[in-house]
């Protein structure tokens, strides 16, 4: 988990140093936590089952927005780095509401700020920043 982390924070060979904006946070963004690791360009299947998770697709598709995939640990660990995530396509809808889709990862960011409302009921949002990568 540290290694995953620190590969996402870290400079990768080729791309420049990354730095991380300073500005004010970005507006909240919907996180969806996963002990896995998306980079910006690669594609990730997702099943979506928890109703949560489902409505934030929904709105996700509805308004055309981006949510935050984040990895976690088995405890729930959150690591500071994620990736945005854009909905590539919907590969199948079940009839009971869950989801199969495929998603891009965009850019990285860090989460600044986590706001838990009603954990059970809705996802995680972070306030965050996006993380430039400069020569």
């Amino acid at each position: 988990f540290d290694r995953c982390r620190r590969a996402l924070a870290e400079p990768s060979p080729g791309w420049g140093r990354v730095a991380f904006e300073r500005s004010a946070p970005m507006p909240d963004l919907p996180l969806f936590p996963l002990q896995t690791v998306l980079y910006p360009g690669e594609r990730l299947p997702l099943h979506i089952f928890e109703p949560r998770y489902r409505t934030m697709i929904a709105r996700c598709l509805r308004d055309d927005l981006a949510f935050g995939l984040v990895l976690s640990d088995a405890e729930g660990h959150l690591a500071d780095v994620g990736c945005t995530a854009r909905l590539d396509r919907i590969l199948e809808r079940y009839p009971d509401g869950r989801l199969d889709l495929l998603v891009r990862g965009e850019t990285r960011f860090r989460i600044e700020t986590l706001r838990r409302r009603d954990a059970a009921k809705k996802p995680l949002r972070a306030g965050h920043h996006p993380a430039h990568a400069s020569a």
